[in-house]
């Protein structure tokens, strides 16, 4: 974002404290002479002091491994600079942190949005617009604005409230991120998608929680530094149940959609390398599985996954929570079940998967085997999966009428 930008989001947070702020280029260039006099601006009535330094490298992780090191205080909060933070996000994190010292970093749940004027993308799935009534009125007050909702029941009547209004280029368009709000169930999670909203988060700043992004991951930097932070202790990071944060997306150019893919493919790694410590194998995790649990899988041209596939997806699925559970012994009960029912679902998938695009083989599939055998409880749907899907008019399956029979 532009130093502007940065410049109007920091005043807009000083209006409440007295906080002082040091922001970091990523571009790696000096500021301008006309950035240096808008940062150095005074400003008295918020009592607002910004420093900005270049990036010694070029990157995203360079930048922010330079702005850490320049930062003195305990305690960091992330922010990019055209987001919007919301009311009392701050301190919600501080007194987490302050009194949970196994957390490390904490998140909070956001809402993706764009203005209108950018056009709605048919590559964003299921946008939603809000209402013109919480909607700023223009681009210079967007980041000061404090109508914005940020509570569940100030967005659940979003909708109710557009049918009252008329659509005009200030509406937003915008969808929820809710990630996990347990500890254990982050790190297991985290496995598959990188669920912790890295511009939302705090964390600890000392000696003993130095915090280093990895240089070398250029697309990835946030997943790869929480897949390492989660592998070295499961109760280490998590999210607050709250709206802290709306995390503005930009319309998709050529160069995003790039951009989006190259982070793809290095997240599909990242996640590999983390599921093989799990694992503790030297060989590497098969790709093609890995693929099909980060959802990303390469599909034959009639839009299916081969079963062979799907197979061994499911068995990765199941030896990774396993062994994640026998090596994360320190997670509460509760942290657990959540992993185990988290889990289930996911076998259930590639189970669904299965009987849709391979009915007549069912009978024949690991993952379909495997799902009746450790969901007992989910034998009427198996049995409406098989009676909805399957060429057979009735499926011999020894396995189901035993399961069909519990439930």
């Amino acid at each position: 974002g532009s130093v502007e930008v940065m410049c109007q989001t920091a005043q807009a947070l000083a209006q409440q404290h007295q906080l002082s702020f040091r922001l970091d280029d990523h571009r790696s260039r000096p500021p301008t002479d006309t950035e240096a006099t808008t940062i150095k601006r005074p400003t008295t009535a918020t009592k607002l002091a910004i420093d900005i330094v270049a990036s010694p490298r070029p990157g995203v992780a360079a930048a922010l491994n330079q702005g850490l090191q320049l930062c003195l205080a305990p305690f960091v909060a992330r922010m990019d600079a055209d987001d919007i933070c919301a009311p009392g996000r701050f301190l919600s994190q501080l007194q987490v942190l302050m009194f949970n010292p196994q957390l490390r970093v904490v998140g909070t749940q956001s809402i993706l949005f764009r203005q209108q004027q950018e056009g709605p993308n048919n590559d964003d799935p299921s946008p939603m617009t809000i209402s013109a009534a919480y909607a700023p009125r223009n681009n210079e007050t967007i980041l000061s604005t404090n109508e914005l909702p940020f509570f569940h029941h100030d967005i659940l009547s979003l909708a109710s409230d557009r049918n009252n209004e008329e659509e005009d280029e200030t509406q937003l368009w915008a969808r929820t991120c809710l990630p996990p709000t347990d500890p254990g169930l982050t790190a297991w999670a985290m496995l598959f998608s990188c669920c912790l909203s890295h511009p939302s988060v705090m964390f600890r700043h000392d000696d003993e929680n130095a915090i280093h992004y990895n240089e070398s991951s250029q697309y990835a930097e946030d997943y790869e530094l929480w897949l390492r932070m989660t592998s070295e202790d499961a109760q280490s990071a998590t999210s607050l149940p709250r709206i802290g944060l709306w995390h503005r997306k930009h319309r998709i150019s050529r160069q995003r959609r790039q951009r989006s893919e190259n982070q793809r493919d290095e997240s599909i790694d990242l996640a590999r390398e983390a599921m093989g410590r799990i694992l503790k194998e030297t060989a590497p995790v098969d790709q093609e599985a890995v693929r099909v649990l980060l959802h990303c899988s390469s599909q034959d041209p009639d839009g299916t996954v081969s079963l062979s596939v799907l197979d061994r997806s499911a068995s990765l699925l199941w030896s990774l929570m396993t062994q994640f559970l026998a090596r994360n012994y320190s997670l509460t009960h509760e942290e657990k079940e959540l992993v185990r029912l988290d889990a289930k679902e996911r076998l259930g998938e590639l189970a669904t998967r299965v009987a849709v695009e391979h009915g007549s083989l069912v009978n024949k599939s690991i993952a379909w085997q495997l799902w009746c055998k450790e969901c007992p409880e989910r034998g009427l749907d198996q049995l409406t999966l098989l009676t909805s899907c399957s060429r057979e008019p009735l499926v011999r399956s020894t396995s189901l009428r035993r399961n069909f029979r519990c439930a």
